[in-house]
């Protein structure tokens, strides 16, 4: 994941993957105005924000982690993201 957001390898790649945090933007905001219609737009893009940084963020970690630790990182970001989520999508 860090490879398509932060640094692509070549000009072949970055080219494929320059456009993919902005697309995941916008498909997160796109499901929350589905999901939560409820959501104001500033907050249906401000939970949209926060959910594809996350997802920027914490694969780095945990792909620099053990293999042991790395299976509760993946637990840890899975409850970070439900317990974030289950306000705002029920």
């Amino acid at each position: 994941f860090h490879i398509l957001f932060d640094a692509p390898p070549s000009l072949e790649v970055a080219g494929l993957t320059h456009q993919l945090p902005k697309e995941l933007q916008t498909r997160f905001e796109l499901g929350f105005q589905v999901r939560a219609p409820h959501l104001s737009p500033t907050q249906q893009r401000l939970s949209a924000t926060m959910s594809v940084q996350l997802f920027r963020a914490v694969p780095r970690l945990i792909l620099q982690a053990e293999e042991a630790e790395q299976r509760l990182l993946v637990r840890e970001l899975k409850t970070v993201l439900q317990r974030y989520l289950e306000p705002y999508l029920g």
